[in-house]
Order: C-alpha cells, then structure tokens, then sequence
C-alpha cells in the first residue's frame, strides 16, 4: 500500500509565493513551523538577561499567569508575541532582546498593556480593552522603533479576544502561531493570527506526526475562513492519509470549484485516482493542473507515473525525465525515471538512476533492491548488488519482495540455505515463491 504524505502548504495573501500540498510521501517538507520548542532553560535565560533593564520582569507561567489577571473580566483585548530577527541584527541577538524589550515597554506604557517573556527568547504583551486596528498600530510602530533606533528588526504575531471559541490564555498562545507565519514573509513582519496561521500550525503538527493535531487546527481554521483553498486542500489530504479518500475528494471538490486557478486541487484529485488505480482518470486532472501552472515537478512526475501505471513506458520516459529536469536534487523524480527505465529493458541508464537516488537518499530501500536486481541483470557487481539487497532487507524487513530478490542474490552464488530463508519469508509475506522453494530444497537437504 502506498503511503500518503502532504507538503507543509500555507498561502498567505500576496506577495506569498503559493506553495503546494501533496497526497504523496516524495514531495519536500515545507517551510513552516522551524520555530525551535523553546525550554524552561532558554525562558529562564532571556529572563535573566532583560532583568538586569527591567528587575520586575516576569517570564513563563509566570507572565501569562500575570496577563491573565490583567484582562479578567474584558470583553476584548490584544494580544502580541516579539521576536527578534536574528538575520537582521547587526549586534548579539540577547542585546537585540533588550532593545527589543525597551521598545515594547514603551508600547505598553502608552496603551495601558503589560508585557514579560512569553517563552524562550520571545517576547509577550496583553493590551488591555485594545481591537484589533489598536494591536496592529502598536506592532507597526514597534517595529518602525527598533528599525531606526537599533540596526535590526522584529517581528510581530498579533491575536485578538473574542477569535472563535478560543478562551483568553489560548490568545497568547495564538500570538505564537501568528509569529511562525510570519516567517514566510521574512524578517521585519507583523501577522495577525487568522486562518492562514492555523494551517501553518497544522502542517507543523503534521510534519511532527501528529495528524489528528493537525486536522484539529485545520477544522478550527475554517471556522474563521471556510472558503480558503489552501485549508481545505491540507485537510483533504489528512483525509487521503488516513485511507479515507472519498472524504479526501470531496475536499478537493470544494477546493476546485472555490478557486478555478489554484493548482492544488486537480492535483491532488490526479493522486487520490493514481492511488486507486484509475490511471486514466489521474491523467485528465493532471492534464488540468499542468494547464493552469507549467511546469510543476510535482505534476510532472505524476503525469509519468500515471502513464506508466496505464502501461505506456515510452510516453512515462518523456514526462519523468522533465520532472528529473524540474527538479534534479529530487531522488523521487530519479527513483520513478528508474523504474520506467527497467520497464523499457534500458538497464544500464536505470542503473544510473537508481544510483543518483542513492546518492541523494542512502537509505531508499525499494531502490536498493532494484539496483540489486539490476547490477545482477546486467551481471555487474555482485558483491554490491549482495550488499544493497541485504540493506534493503535490514531496512524493510517485511517486505517479500525485497526478501525474494535477496535469496535469488544468494542462490546464485552458492547460499542455498541462506537462500532458503528468504524464499521462506517472503512467501510467509505473501509473494509467490512456491517454485523458488521447491527447486532450492533439494539442494539445501539432498535426499539420502
């Protein structure tokens, strides 16, 4: 069975360049979410650093424990988290902070709001009674402050009380969620929280492994947005990984029919087909996402394997070698050239690209194996096709073909018990070795 996986996606309002998301496992881990988890240890630390400034200064649980206090009993209020840019600091990042620090004490002292550490080397601030425009103004005149005054820059994530239904500490902690999306648009950026930083906070989740995370921020993002593509193309896709892929397609419907342009969604309509096995109907949508953005690497390449998967090897050839071409790092685009290229009997050119595979990813164990299988096709090193196979055996264990292929390895050279084994195995996984077993028995216990 084929295992699903989606690319970090977020598309923030222009001038985002628009990312992508995927059903499939080869597709590159996006951007979103890089933010270190900080510790008790790193809180404690810029803690100590800006009381030297401000000896009053709480931090931690402390600070929200604090903030709290401080909007109990209003009806709306802000909220900011302040990060320094590393990249755009011409000084040490920790006197950077303090800076940082003076400036938004300043914030506060104008707008009756209380600040302290929020977690790690991230500054935080409640301001009492203050909407959204208030919050927005103060983080744009934060940050105005610091550029002229300091030499480098902040960013800013801002949330507002009432959001949906999230209660008054989840505020704060939203503000986090608004400062990972504003990594995407680089340093020196203010982002108020809104559905777009919830699917960054979902592919987060998704890309640590936690689905059922990553759909919970999903479904809370179309609480605020239920029209934005770019969610309901990541949920459909948690959708597809859990094996449900009709409710995955009913999310891309939607995807599609609200935005005609957005690639994503035939896109992945194309996959969830290709999945299944309708080779024929992945084609048509694929045909549509490569109308309306050329050139994608993620569509080339399942444009070619959905032409081999329909049993047109020499058609497959022309579209993965301009996914290869698209994206030459990719070792998905050479591991699926590969396999084409055995298709056409063309060995020792697939040889060469199971062997670019294996220089981007040692570990591929299905291209282990089939360079194995090739090198000994072509008779061409047989102690390394005998170490790759034994690899992709260590690495997948459970696999009967990878177990078949290594015991032909050994019964052509001379291992028949060894052999033996792996038939063994691999027939217990359920590849068909009946006549492998029978015709290596008697070599391993000859008859008295």
């Amino acid at each position: 069975m084929t295992i699903v996986h989606k690319l970090a996606s977020t598309k923030p309002k222009k001038p985002m360049k628009k990312t992508r998301q995927s059903t499939e496992e080869f597709l590159i881990q996006g951007a979103a979410g890089k933010r270190r988890a900080a510790t008790a240890e790193d809180t404690e630390k810029a803690r100590k650093v800006l009381a030297k400034k401000f000896p009053d200064i709480l931090a931690g649980r402390k600070f929200t424990d604090a903030a709290m206090e401080k909007v109990r009993g209003e009806k709306t209020f802000s909220a900011m988290a302040v990060r320094v840019d590393p990249d755009g600091a011409k000084e040490p990042v920790m006197d950077h902070l303090v800076d940082a620090a003076r400036e938004l004490a300043r914030v506060c002292g104008k707008t009756a709001g209380f600040w302290g550490v929020l977690e790690g080397g991230i500054l935080g601030a409640v301001l009492p009674g203050k909407p959204k425009s208030k919050a927005v103004k103060a983080a744009d005149s934060l940050r105005k402050k610091v550029r002229a005054r300091h030499r480098g820059s902040v960013s800013v994530g801002v949330a507002v009380y009432p959001t949906a239904d999230y209660t008054r500490p989840e505020i704060l902690q939203n503000t986090l969620k608004a400062l990972d999306h504003a990594e995407f648009f680089g340093p020196d950026q203010s982002v108020v929280f809104d559905a777009v930083s919830l699917n960054v906070s979902g592919d987060k989740l998704y890309q640590e492994g936690d689905l059922e995370g990553a759909m919970a921020e999903y479904e809370r993002a179309l609480v605020l947005d239920p029209k934005e593509t770019n969610v309901i193309n990541s949920l459909g896709v948690c959708h597809a990984v859990k094996g449900d892929y009709g409710r995955a397609m009913e999310c891309f419907i939607q995807a599609k029919k609200l935005d005609k342009k957005d690639v994503m969604a035939p896109y992945n309509m194309g996959m969830i087909h290709l999945l299944a096995g309708r080779a024929k109907e992945a084609l048509k949508l694929l045909a549509e996402a490569e109308a309306i953005e050329p050139g994608v690497f993620e569509v080339l390449l399942a444009t070619g394997r959905a032409h081999l998967a329909k049993g047109d090897a020499a058609t497959a050839r022309e579209w993965l070698q301009k996914a290869v071409d698209a994206s030459p790092t990719s070792w998905a685009g050479h591991k699926h050239l590969a396999d084409c290229l055995v298709e056409l009997g063309e060995l020792k050119e697939a040889a060469r690209s199971y062997e670019r595979v294996l220089r981007i990813h040692p570990n591929d164990a299905p291209s282990l194996s089939a360079l194995a299988e090739v090198y000994d096709r072509l008779g061409e090193n047989p102690d390394i096709a005998l170490s790759f196979s034994r690899q992709s055996v260590e690495l997948e264990p459970d696999n009967g073909l990878f177990r078949f292929r290594l015991g032909m390895l050994y019964e052509k050279q001379g291992g028949y018990a060894r052999a033996l084994s792996h038939y063994l195995a691999a027939q217990e996984l359920g590849h068909p070795c009946a006549e492998a077993i029978e015709k290596i028995k008697g070599r391993v216990l000859p008859e008295n």
